[in-house]
């Protein structure tokens, strides 16, 4: 996964996919690898989505959220880890689900009212077997 900056005066989300895997018996966590640009310690938000990928299902607004709120470190370009709270979605041993990132910067919304960029490392499931 290449690293994707999502801007600090717009609505921006990053998508993807993965393949769950077979061994997987217990979800343990979600983290999310993300840095930004500035100094700044104001609070920034992303909003964390999956969704199942089957057979069936609905592929339009069927995220289930949650939403992480974090202070940034205060110094540019330092990668910060954070655990994400899990949606609670069920995941089966060798399925496709849908991840979504989310931020809204829009002075609009106020929750994140982080000035810099924020780029988004890497995600990484971690799972028991």
């Amino acid at each position: 996964m290449n690293s994707i900056t999502l801007g600090n005066t717009v609505e921006v989300s990053l998508t993807g996919n993965i393949v769950i895997p077979e061994a997987l018996s217990t979800l343990t966590s979600w983290k999310l690898y993300v840095g930004t640009d500035n100094t700044d310690t104001a609070t920034a938000q992303i909003i964390f989505g999956v969704k199942l990928l089957a057979d069936g299902s609905s592929y339009l607004n069927s995220y289930t959220t949650s939403t992480q709120s974090w202070t940034p470190p205060g110094t540019a370009n330092q990668i910060k880890v954070l655990t994400l709270t899990d949606p609670g979605v069920t995941l089966t041993p060798g399925g496709v689900i849908g991840l979504m990132l989310y931020r809204d910067a829009r002075v609009a919304n106020g929750s994140d009212t982080h000035t810099g960029n924020m780029r988004v490392l890497g995600i990484l499931l971690t799972y028991s077997t």
